[in-house]
């Protein structure tokens, strides 16, 4: 069996907005099919519905004919600053870092 490579993708974009508008925006995690080339769908899990180290959120991912749910768990989240996490079993993104 051959083991996949991981996905990897950086975009970096200058966006004249206040970074806590834009943080907003991509901490929004029901927003992610808006944003994201795989990531059709998400909400947030368990007691949270926002942006916390710890949080969990649930993706429903598609890419070509391949469909796949992740829970990634916040490794860092600091408003105006920096959201990151980790997807179980792969890479997770920071994919907002002011």
């Amino acid at each position: 069996m051959t083991k996949h490579q991981p996905i990897s993708v950086t975009v970096e974009r200058t966006i004249p907005a206040p970074p806590e508008t834009l943080y907003d925006i991509v901490t929004d995690v029901g927003r992610i099919g808006e944003m994201s080339p795989e990531c059709r769908a998400a909400e947030w899990v368990g007691k949270t519905d926002g942006p916390d180290v710890g949080a969990r959120f649930k993706g429903k991912n598609e890419l070509g004919k391949n469909k796949w749910n992740t829970k990634p768990t916040v490794t860092a989240a600091q408003r105006g600053q920096v959201f990151e996490f980790k997807v179980p079993m792969g890479f997770g993104p920071t994919i907002f870092n002011h």
